[in-house]
């Protein structure tokens, strides 16, 4: 009898920590390191997801702030590559982007680094993917942050999921 009970319990607990990788497919996952031009921004393309799925994202740096937007509008990135890459006048709203995954970086104590994550409790953001999408780590005055020197480049460590829904 405590043999059944054993197993059944071993079953169930089996079940349940399974069911959190059961939910979805991977569709593009980061774990890299790159260097962020001055006055520009990285891009992360995320396409081929359709329907919907979950993101997550945590970037660091040792040694500068940085911005992080996520653009789910084209015109709105469009916007933002003609300003960074083109030397268009930044318009006066520009757009930011998808404000729940928007993120300014933080100096994170523990890490001894600067940090965005998102979402901040380290889950997954819902998210209906409708077309292509980017994450763009800023490293220029696009946004709410004055980089001082101009001239320095960014190192940063990228960490992104990002899964699509089985159902």
């Amino acid at each position: 009898m405590k043999r059944r009970s054993f197993l059944a319990t071993t079953a169930l607990g089996a079940t349940v920590g399974l069911s959190g990788c059961l939910d979805g497919k991977p569709v593009l996952t980061l774990d890299k390191s790159e260097i962020v031009p001055p006055e520009r921004g990285l891009i992360e393309k995320i396409e081929d997801v359709d329907g919907s799925g979950e993101i997550k994202y945590t970037i660091r740096s040792e040694h500068n702030r940085f911005e992080v937007f996520y653009f789910r509008d084209p015109a709105a990135f469009t916007t933002y590559q003609k300003v960074t890459l083109g030397g268009d006048e930044m318009p006066e709203k520009p757009p930011t982007g998808y404000q729940p995954l928007r993120a300014v970086a933080a100096k994170n104590s523990e890490q001894g680094a600067y940090e965005a994550k998102m979402p901040t409790d380290g889950g997954r953001h819902s998210l209906d993917f409708d077309g292509t999408h980017y994450l763009v780590v800023d490293h220029s005055n696009y946004g709410n942050i004055e980089v001082p020197d101009m001239t320095d480049e960014l190192q940063v460590f990228v960490g992104l999921e990002v899964i699509k829904d089985r159902f």
